[in-house]
């Protein structure tokens, strides 16, 4: 079975926030909106976006979801040791953001 599309559903009072971070990092599509519900479309999210066509590669770090990936044509790199990252994993620490005024 191949995963065609996903519907992530969300209870929140944040509801403009939720839509507008679902919008914008996973270019999803308001389907339907009203007060209290939002429905967003996401098919292949931003893969499937019309200014994105076109790109050479995409890359996608994932601790755990390989296979759902997979079902999007997603394989592992093919020459990992070309790729290196610089890694800073405290950049979000919540004491940084307590100090902000």
């Amino acid at each position: 079975m191949r995963l065609e599309s996903f519907y992530p559903i969300v209870a929140t009072d944040q509801l403009k926030a939720c839509r507008d971070f679902y919008r914008r990092w996973f270019l999803m599509e308001v389907v339907f909106e009203a007060t209290w519900f939002v429905l967003l479309s996401g098919g292949n999210g931003a893969t499937a976006h019309p200014s994105l066509q076109g790109l050479r590669r995409w890359l996608l770090a994932t601790r755990d979801a390989h296979n759902l990936y997979s079902q999007f044509g997603f394989t592992p790199l093919a020459a990992p040791s070309r790729f290196m990252e610089l890694h800073s994993p405290n950049v979000y620490a919540l004491s940084d953001l307590q100090q902000a005024p």
